[in-house]
């Protein structure tokens, strides 16, 4: 992690632990956050990110004027349907409506696109509109998860790097609308099939 980053991350690490235990003081760094994003953007600093040894722009508009990056980094519960560990999942907290991009070529190998329902209770767990997106060259896949409604895209549908997959929805269980984002390596040996790769955002 670039040293530019660090004071934005540790604000955003400390307002997403604040968020399954008191959601008002989560609320209340939100300022901050916004403060040190603008203060980034006009130093010139470029949001982006590497994994694995592979450079990617970020899967939301960063020229939204309301757009929080906060990178959740603490560990996820593993996602049963899809057989995957998402310890190094990500989650973007961003307004309902966002615009989210697909970071890579790819086709799609799953999909949940016409769910409405959603909100702060577990029962709405598995219950989000998502995509899992598998490049072949990369042998990686990518997930985007809480999105809105959409009709779109389909199972096998081709995507191209810099796409519109959707918008963010309040759809699965979801304590802030957020984009619940992850890149996985596919491990047939191992434990669980997709297996979360870190994210380590860069200049």
């Amino acid at each position: 992690m670039k040293n530019e980053f660090k004071k934005l991350i540790d604000i955003s690490n400390k307002c997403a632990s604040y968020q399954t235990k008191n959601l008002s003081k989560s609320e209340a760094l939100f300022l901050l956050i916004d403060q040190e994003v603008n203060k980034l953007k006009n130093a010139g600093i470029n949001f982006s990110f590497e994994c694995g040894g592979i450079k990617y722009s970020l899967p939301l508009n960063i020229e939204n004027i309301f757009f929080r990056p906060l990178f959740k980094m603490a560990t996820h519960a593993k996602i049963k349907e899809a057989n995957a560990d998402d310890t190094h999942a990500v989650d973007f907290d961003v307004p309902v409506g966002t615009e989210v991009y697909s970071v890579s070529d790819g086709i799609v190998t799953a999909i949940q696109s016409d769910s409405s329902t959603g909100g702060n209770n577990k029962e709405f767990a598995g219950k989000d509109n998502y995509l899992y997106i598998y490049n072949e060259k990369e042998n990686r896949i990518y997930c985007y998860r809480h999105l809105e409604r959409f009709s779109n895209l389909k199972l096998n549908s081709l995507i191209k790097k810099g796409m519109l997959l959707g918008r963010i929805g309040l759809t699965g269980y979801v304590i802030t609308p957020h984009l619940h984002f992850v890149i996985y390596e596919i491990d047939k040996k191992g434990k669980y099939l997709l297996k979360s790769i870190p994210i380590k955002f860069i200049q």
